[in-house]
């Protein structure tokens, strides 16, 4: 048993009204999908129905040509009419639903259309349709697939273009690879709108009177398989199939199915597997967002001077050149004359594919390859990265700790912006040495050596140069070597594709590698399409993820504004550069700037921007920021390093709070580190002693006196602050550790606070272990 398409048609054609039979077929059974009564083979529509099947379902599942667009709209207004004439409504409900039709019309023509609703299937029915290819003919689509795929290159690429949207460009002007990601959203939403269309059968199928057209519809070996699947992921599959197999009424071209023609889809068409491109990217998005994201742009990092720079390096990297290779000369043998993971590799990528016989293949990506497509071959690229790093997080013997913890590592070399890292430091944060912060400020890493040599820890002077930390010896050496080694293994394999480079204990991200990682960020801040009318437009991709050009050419407040929570190795170096391009006249501005109050940011937060900038700065325009309440003490003591007296008076007690809270926390660095490497003494250390002994001072020099200075250490910076108290609970004076433990209780409740804020709002509370990757900051 069927429901009765072809009877309304019969009926329209009598009237004069030659309804489309496949926008009838889909209006019909989508209508009795969505709850309405079916008697004598048509379901009977309402007008909440109507609104439901012309704004939510159609347009997922209706192809539509340009003169077609109004298709449904006719059907349902002819089924209106013929249940009326089978006295099945009276005269007012058959008005009101006519004109619920009418009121819907205007939507759902603009929905049909929208680019931002489209699906692959409807994409590829549509540019078939306008080729004049009857797309009920099986015959007809695939000589048409046939056809598409003999026109040169350039041609079928515009052809395959998915429609832009009204003002798609200005967000996403320096995108490369926004054709890719676009059409990966519409195969991903062909998808879920048929695990949606599943589920609904599954639903009918549960009613027993409705069960007869659904076997019509679906055939008894599919409804077989969905009414056996057993498991919630298993279901989920049989039911999205059931969906497919029913849309396929109203597409001929499946793309997520892929067998659904017998020959392949042409290139760069919405093929299933651009779905990777939108995994990838937000798999990309999801590291950056677990470390980052609160900052009001990124740190920029360098990146290749133009596009054709970036393809040149891609296509000389091994990211995709090993892949490129094999789909030139598919193996016969896959296991015996190619390497399995590079195999896996080319078919994840697409260089290979299988035959109808199962056999190796060139696969779509290789024709991309020789093309030389910019576009395709970042997006690519982009997955290339992340199954890599999926690769070398498998390997067991790299000691990687968590899932996604190579991709983060990569994302993070990009989120430092061109920062050149020490091999030794980060192994020794890896194992849990408490590495003081500002080390990759005060020690950088020297660039020395050839790339792709066996690697070897500095000598123990350079180790304790780089870790700032004193007193190392062989042993200590011993201890790093296996951390080191597990780190060099993961670099080495990620040089050889091009994603970073190493020399000696010196390594960084390339720049082909930080344009793949900024590409991904772009496409996932706005969605891939623009807003539409009324709603929030988020900041342009480009402003978010700025180049270094761009983020050189800003004012001193908006560079400080974003800057405050940048990590301070790269607040550092970028706004030294931004120094640098002022030839040395910036400085007033800049000064200026972090003197005034930013709304949302407490003195607390310029404090590493403050610290780590006023040293560097000429002393002749620090005299008159003695008195500011955030600069005064930092100024007042390069102004006392030059010769000039400055009364401790005159420094405002605000600024010299915090001044003494940067001091604390050198001193506490290296006190945690020996309270960790301590066998159960905590306070017998001398680093613990001599911190101690600066707290004293600190708390003498207070007007108020210690407890005071407890609290307003506390006050001033919770979360700096905390790791100070902890320390000070150890303190030979029970007084000031009974007054240390009450601070540090404010501090941590502080703490809670934020926390709690954080978890609630939107893309946060996906903190995970990737944080221990940043140490134990103090």
């Amino acid at each position: 048993m069927s429901l009765a398409v072809g009877s309304l048609v019969a009926w329209g054609a009598e009237r004069g009204e030659a309804l489309d039979p496949v926008a009838a077929d889909a209006v019909v059974h989508l209508l009795a999908l969505s709850g309405a009564k079916v008697r004598d083979g048509l379901p009977e529509a309402t007008p909440d129905l109507v609104r439901v099947v012309l704004l939510e379902a159609l347009p997922q599942f209706l192809p539509v040509s340009a003169c077609a667009e109004g298709a449904a709209l006719e059907v349902l207004r002819v089924l209106a009419d013929r249940t009326r004439v089978d006295g099945r409504l009276n005269a007012k409900r058959h008005t009101r639903l006519r004109e619920a039709v009418d009121a819907c019309a205007g939507e759902h023509q603009r929905l049909m259309t929208d680019p931002r609703e489209l699906t692959s299937a409807r994409f590829w029915d549509g540019l078939l349709r306008a080729r004049g290819v009857d797309v009920r003919n099986a015959d007809a689509v695939e000589a048409g697939l046939e056809e598409l795929s003999r026109l040169p290159y350039a041609e079928r690429a515009a052809l395959l273009c998915l429609p832009e949207a009204a003002g798609s460009g200005a967000p996403f002007a320096q995108t490369w690879a926004l054709g890719p990601y676009r059409r990966g959203l519409a195969v991903q939403r062909q998808t879920m709108a048929a695990a949606l269309l599943g589920q609904q059968l599954t639903l009918a199928l549960m009613r027993s009177g409705e069960a007869p057209w659904i076997l019509g519809l679906l055939g008894e070996a599919r409804v077989e398989r969905l009414m056996e699947a057993e498991g919630p992921d298993t279901w989920l599959r049989a039911s999205t199939d059931a969906g497919l197999e029913a849309a396929r009424r109203w597409a001929a071209v499946d793309a997520v199915a892929g067998s659904a023609q017998r020959v392949p889809l042409p290139v760069p068409g919405p093929r299933l597997l651009d779905v990777a491109l939108v995994t990838a990217v937000g798999d990309i998005a999801d590291r950056y967002a677990e470390r980052y994201g609160d900052e009001l742009f990124a740190v920029p990092h360098p990146l290749p001077k133009d596009r054709a720079r970036c393809v040149a390096l891609l296509r000389d990297s091994g990211l995709l050149a090993a892949a490129a290779r094999l789909a030139e000369a598919p193996p016969l043998d896959a296991d015996a004359d190619a390497d399995a993971e590079e195999v896996r590799f080319a078919l994840l990528t697409d260089f290979l594919g299988r035959d109808a016989h199962g056999a190796l293949c060139a696969g779509p990506s290789l024709e991309v390859w020789r093309q030389g497509d910019e576009a395709e071959l970042v997006a690519l690229a982009v997955r290339a990265l992340v199954g890599l790093c999926e690769r070398i997080g498998a390997d067991a013997e790299l000691g990687v700790e968590y899932e996604g913890e190579v991709l983060g590592d990569v994302v993070g070399l990009c989120a430092a912006g061109g920062q050149v890292r020490s091999v030794a430091r980060d192994a020794a944060v890896a194992a849990d040495w408490v590495v003081s912060p500002t080390a990759e400020i005060d020690a950088p890493v020297g660039v020395v050596g050839e790339e792709a040599v066996p690697y070897e820890l500095p000598p123990v002077p350079e180790l304790e140069r780089l870790l700032r930390i004193g007193e190392l010896d062989e042993r200590d050496v011993a201890d790093l070597e296996p951390s080191a080694r597990l780190l060099v293994g993961r670099l080495d394999l990620l040089a050889e594709a091009g994603v970073v480079w190493r020399r000696g204990d010196a390594y960084g991200l390339t720049p082909m590698a930080a344009a793949l990682v900024r590409e991904a960020l772009m496409l996932a801040h706005g969605g891939g399409w623009p807003t539409r009318d009324g709603e929030r437009a988020p900041m342009a991709a480009a402003e978010r993820f700025p180049t270094m050009e761009a983020v050189l050419a800003l004012d001193a407040d908006r560079l400080v504004a974003g800057a405050q929570n940048w990590e301070e190795h790269a607040a550092h170096r970028v706004l030294h550069q931004w120094l640098a391009a002022g030839n040395g006249m910036r400085w007033p501005e800049l000064l200026a700037a972090l003197a005034t109050p930013v709304q949302g940011m407490s003195r607390g937060d310029r404090r590493m921007l403050v610290a780590r900038m006023l040293p560097d700065a000429p002393a002749e325009q620090l005299i008159e920021y003695t008195g500011d309440p955030l600069l005064g003490a930092w100024a007042a003591q390069v102004l006392r390093a030059a010769g000039q007296d400055v009364a401790e008076e005159f420094v405002p007690l605000s600024s010299r709070l915090l001044w003494w809270l940067e001091r604390l926390q050198d001193y506490a660095a290296q006190a945690w580190r020996e309270t960790i490497s301590a066998s159960g003494d905590d306070t017998g250390t001398p680093e613990v002693a001599a911190f101690y002994e600066e707290f004293d001072r600190c708390a003498e020099a207070w007007p108020d006196g210690g407890a005071e200075f407890l609290a307003e250490l506390a006050r001033a910076e919770p979360f700096s602050a905390e790791h100070i108290l902890e320390l000070l609970e150890g303190h030979p004076d029970g007084e000031v550790a009974r007054q240390a433990e009450q601070a540090r209780a404010a501090c941590e409740k502080a703490h809670h606070e934020r926390t709690r804020e954080l978890q609630s709002a939107p893309g946060r509370g996906r903190g995970g272990k990737s944080a221990k990757k940043r140490g134990k900051r103090h």
